[in-house]
């Protein structure tokens, strides 16, 4: 995976999402449609690449899962896989996510 701007697509139990992430020299930072930030790092794996992340959710936020963040937010860990074809494979407390990760400009 190239250092570069990403737009990601995504599907839950319940719903779909889309948001933005910049990934460079290891560290990625993005943001979906919902207000959730995320901020970590990644590495590649094989042919795939792995990132650890820390989300952070607003009130009330509903996710894609059909869960919600609550009237304090949540804040928790997510595992991202990206396949080499840019699938995407996201573990969380919050449930399992799968998803599209798509290059829009090099960095």
């Amino acid at each position: 995976m190239r250092d570069g701007f990403y737009r990601v697509d995504y599907s839950g139990r319940t719903n779909v999402g889309a948001g933005a992430f910049a990934l460079v020299r290891g560290k990625i930072a993005g943001l979906d449609v919902g207000g959730v930030t995320y901020t970590g790092t990644y590495r590649p794996d094989g042919n795939d690449v792995v990132s650890k992340l820390r989300a952070k959710a607003p009130p009330s936020t509903a996710f894609v899962t059909g869960m919600n963040a609550g009237p304090t937010g949540m804040d928790f860990e997510v595992t991202l896989r990206v396949h080499s074809d840019g699938m995407l494979d996201i573990q969380s407390p919050i449930g399992a996510i799968q998803g599209r990760m798509t290059l829009i400009s090099l960095l």
